[in-house]
């Protein structure tokens, strides 16, 4: 059963669209600011109408405030961000640097980029690709496919922000019977699939963000 849901803009739109950038939007449609909206798990790289699953993506209305004058794309789909000191909540930044920021969440996957000032989806809940490191781990020694090599991405595994910005890395902190030795404050959530791929930079995870 679908919850009541009235989208204010599209999955993967913005709130101002091709509105001119300007210092001024920043008093424009604050009322969407931190408001809860359900999208359907639909896969961005496939035709963009059919459910990768029955599950819904729960999203937050927030605003970008990254700063760019030029008022071009700042954040971009899959982008893990960061609450802006006194906006809590409301609005966020790309988490530059982000292994000892808490997690806000991530831009919706469908997004063509977010303009400083414009509001957009972000996701808090559910599954989504995420911008990862590439071929990255926090902390990883499991050889799942038997290569002899570490797998950085391993189905169940919880992922953290990494220290580049913007991305997300694998963590297992572990000792062998699986229990954890200081598992970080930053979590994002779990990887829903196994990916071994060296190259790969998008990361479908379960996102959780509490």
């Amino acid at each position: 059963m679908s919850r009541s849901n009235k989208l204010p803009f599209a999955q993967g739109a913005t709130a101002l669209g091709s509105t001119a950038f300007s210092t001024d939007n920043l008093t424009s449609l604050n009322h969407l600011e931190g408001q809860t909206a359900y999208l359907p798990d639909i896969d961005s790289t496939g035709d963009k109408k059919s459910r990768r699953s029955g599950a819904d993506v729960v999203v937050l209305i927030v605003r970008n405030v990254e700063p760019n004058v030029s008022g071009v794309a700042t954040l971009a789909a899959g982008d893990a961000l960061k609450w802006v000191t006194g906006y809590h909540g409301k609005r966020v930044e790309k988490a530059d640097n982000g292994a000892l920021h808490q997690i806000a969440g991530f831009v919706d996957e469908h997004s063509s980029g977010v303009k400083t000032n414009d509001l957009f989806y972000m996701v808090i809940k559910g599954p989504s690709l995420v911008t990862c490191l590439t071929g990255g781990a926090h902390s990883i020694s499991f050889d799942v496919d038997g290569t002899g090599a570490a797998n950085a991405y391993v189905e169940g595994f919880v992922v953290v922000l990494s220290a580049t910005s913007g991305k997300v890395e694998s963590v297992s902190d572990a000792n062998a019977d699986g229990v954890s030795t200081g598992l970080p404050f930053n979590i994002a959530g779990r990887i829903k699939t196994n990916q071994f791929v060296a190259a790969a930079t998008k990361l479908l995870i379960d996102v959780d963000i509490r």
